[in-house]
């Protein structure tokens, strides 16, 4: 059932008798970000775990949990979203078409050459300098029989930031009563294009924008990474992780801050701003498009877990991509005010899923080749507890 966009109020729903209330409101954020309404969406399940979603990048403006303090907000959102346009933070954002960096090599897709638009450099960085993350997408919202979907759709033209074909696009974030959210990204497109979108989410399970998430302890089901060059372009290849325990993840007695503090002896650390700005390859993704079939019930170990031992709490990722970039925020942001104070270094973690930067280079890590007979199909799902 597709519920109205005019809803102005809380209001909960039964669904087949149940009592499975969501509570749900709709408001206008912003008149001024672009030619359009750019509108919030937000909904709660019946344990007070809090999603806003916003037309804006199709991304999540806030996810929080009740606590003593009122609420407390699990990941990284801009208290005004008017500063996206200065400072271009990507917070929660839907990127692509292709997310992470393709370096300057020439490209060909069949005959013809491509020239995507840098913005990094000579580099294209997460789709370009208009990518979708500063799209204001269409919505539409939709009741399951546990879950609400909002469904961010558009259609991005041919030529765009150097891409060809027309590309209609779909991202549907869900908020579950399992305390899921779950992002699906659907695809098509009228000629043979690159698309590799993820979502740019931050966590930082301290529920305190200026506490740093050095204290989470962050495992990914890895046996390989993915080594850099100092413009964060993939070097080549993939590095067997038992031959480089410091970049490790898939330790359990390890935090983040004793990760990124290696980084006087781990070069691939030092050279990312003494931090975790890599991909990991994943060793057992879930088949496609079963991330939350698989996760919600937890059928299958995770591929990632995410903990603050202090207070217990847990995101665990299931994910039907390849890899996961992993970004511990290791820069500042000169003048960004995030909970009343400018950002401080290593105040979110990222859990990029996606199929290996700069793939076109690399044919090895992937292909990310868009054709108009074979539309495109992904979903990762991140389930909380606290």
């Amino acid at each position: 059932m597709l519920l109205s966009h005019g809803a102005k109020k809380w209001y909960s729903y039964i669904v087949n008798g149940l009592t499975e209330e969501f509570k749900m409101y709709v408001k206008e954020i912003s008149k001024n970000f672009t030619d359009k309404k750019v509108t919030e969406i937000l909904v709660e399940n019946q344990q007070g775990l809090r999603a806003s979603f916003c037309t804006l990048g199709a991304r999540i403006s806030d996810l929080s949990i009740p606590s003593q303090n009122g609420r407390e907000s699990l990941i990284l959102s801009l208290t005004h979203l008017e500063d996206e346009a200065t400072y271009h933070t990507y917070y929660g954002a839907t990127v692509g078409r292709v997310a992470g960096r393709i370096g300057p090599e020439p490209l060909s897709l069949g005959q013809e050459a491509l020239a995507l638009t840098p913005n990094e450099g000579t580099t294209h960085l997460h789709g370009g300098p208009e990518g979708l993350d500063l799209a204001n997408w269409d919505y539409e919202i939709e009741e399951g029989a546990d879950q609400v979907s909002v469904i961010f759709s558009l259609v991005d033209p041919a030529g765009h930031n150097g891409y060809p074909g027309n590309l209609s696009a779909r991202v549907i974030h869900s908020l579950d009563q399992d305390n899921c959210w779950t992002v699906r990204y659907e695809a098509s497109i009228d000629a043979p294009s690159y698309w590799n979108p993820t979502n740019h989410v931050y966590f930082n399970l301290n529920g305190n924008a200026q506490a740093p998430i050095t204290n989470h302890i962050l495992q990914v089901e890895a046996s390989h990474m993915i080594p850099l060059t100092p413009a964060g372009l993939p070097l080549g290849g993939t590095w067997a992780l038992d031959q480089h325990p410091g970049l490790d993840l898939r330790l359990a007695d390890q935090t983040l801050g004793q990760v990124n503090d290696r980084h006087p002896q781990e070069e691939q650390l030092a050279i990312r701003g003494n931090g975790l700005d890599h991909a990991y390859v994943l060793d057992a993704p879930v088949p496609v498009g079963q991330a939350h079939a698989l996760g919600h019930g937890q059928e299958v170990a995770p591929q990632g877990t995410l903990i603050e031992p202090a207070s217990g709490r847990q995101v665990k990722v299931w994910t039907d991509r390849p890899c996961a970039v992993i970004y511990t925020h290791n820069h500042q942001v000169p003048g960004l005010i995030l909970g009343g104070k400018e950002q401080v270094p290593y105040i979110g973690v990222s859990f990029e899923t996606q199929v290996a930067p700069d793939a076109p280079h690399h044919p090895d890590m992937g292909s990310i080749v868009l054709t108009p007979d074979q539309p495109a199909l992904s979903e990762t799902c991140f389930k909380l507890t606290w």
